[in-house]
């Protein structure tokens, strides 16, 4: 996965700094391969998940705007009616950017995984040899625009979710090879 074999060393370079950022993003998978296992598939999240960051902070930037429209410095209770739902939405779409940059889903020689979160970390995992069936989820607007869900089903009620990632169907063939192998 590291071997580059390039004669140009500029190149090399760039491409060995842009595989490293790749897996300083992926630091958890990358850290608990197993010595025989390989990274197969990386899923993207989809940039509809940025729609609710880009929501929020419109709404705070509106609220903002009223307290300025409407002196609110000098009036107590509409400071507090504007001030605290832009904080609120604020610190949305912060939290809401924070889920999108640390979330993982990777698919390896041996197994599913989704990881999400910094302090407050969710990780779910399922052996490729447990998997029983991968699903698609997906709404019209999702079709439209070339987005959906991913379920991975396994024996008993174990399920890895894959949500809102990009190209939903070609991430489910190349999952079909990956588990028939």
């Amino acid at each position: 996965m590291r071997t580059i074999d390039y004669i140009d060393k500029n190149k090399k370079a760039v491409k060995y700094m842009y595989q490293r950022k790749k897996e300083a993003k992926m630091s958890y998978v990358v850290g608990t391969l197993s010595k025989d296992e390989q990274i197969k598939e990386v899923a993207h999240l989809h940039w509809i998940n940025y729609f609710t960051v880009v929501i929020c902070l419109a709404l705070a930037i509106i609220c903002i705007a009223l307290c300025f429209k409407y002196d609110a410095k000098n009036n107590q209770f509409l400071y507090i009616l504007f001030g605290v739902p832009s904080l609120v939405f604020t610190l949305s779409s912060l939290g809401f950017l924070l889920r999108i940059f640390t979330t993982e889903m990777v698919v390896t020689t041996k197994r599913v995984v989704c990881r999400t979160g910094v302090i407050s970390v969710h990780t779910e995992e399922l052996k490729i040899s447990r998997i029983e069936s991968v699903e698609i989820k997906q709404s019209i607007l999702g079709r439209l625009l070339g987005y959906g869900s991913l379920w991975f089903s396994g024996t008993g009620t174990s399920k890895v979710l894959f949500p809102n990632i990009t190209d939903p169907r070609g991430m489910k063939s190349r999952m079909e090879d990956v588990i028939q192998d």
